[in-house]
């Protein structure tokens, strides 16, 4: 009789795990498809805000050797000297609050609903 009101006791703790897996896992997903369209791109090289551009506008920006490609209301990194690509690898971002990152040349770009009343600390082609 003690050895099944330990499973018993497994068994529930059990579904309790799942459930909760399966709880934070909807959430997150709610929380993915509830995620605003961004407006801007930023992009800041050590932590200085480089450039701001309206993502509605097709273009390319070339950040040291980086070449960041806005199309279609989604950026992505097209070219990077840096040597593992992941920047590159990451792909498309158009919704608030993604972010590329490209940790070698210290590079940021993150999508924003607003434009950022900052100053621009650099030119954008140094």
């Amino acid at each position: 009789m003690k050895r099944h009101a330990e499973l018993y006791k497994i068994f529930t703790e059990d579904i309790l795990l799942a459930l909760s897996i399966l709880l934070l896992a909807g959430a997150l997903i709610v929380n993915q498809l509830h995620r605003e369209q961004g407006q801007w791109v930023l992009i800041y090289k050590n932590n200085l805000l480089l450039f701001q551009a309206d993502l509605r506008t097709a273009r390319t920006i070339r950040v040291g050797k980086m070449l960041i490609e806005i199309k279609d209301r989604r950026v992505h990194v097209r070219r990077s000297d840096c040597p593992r690509q992941i920047c590159a690898h990451q792909g498309w971002i158009s919704q608030q609050g993604q972010t590329l990152v490209c940790v070698p040349n210290h590079v940021l770009i993150e999508i924003d609903v607003s434009k950022r009343e900052e100053e621009i600390s650099l030119p954008l082609n140094k």
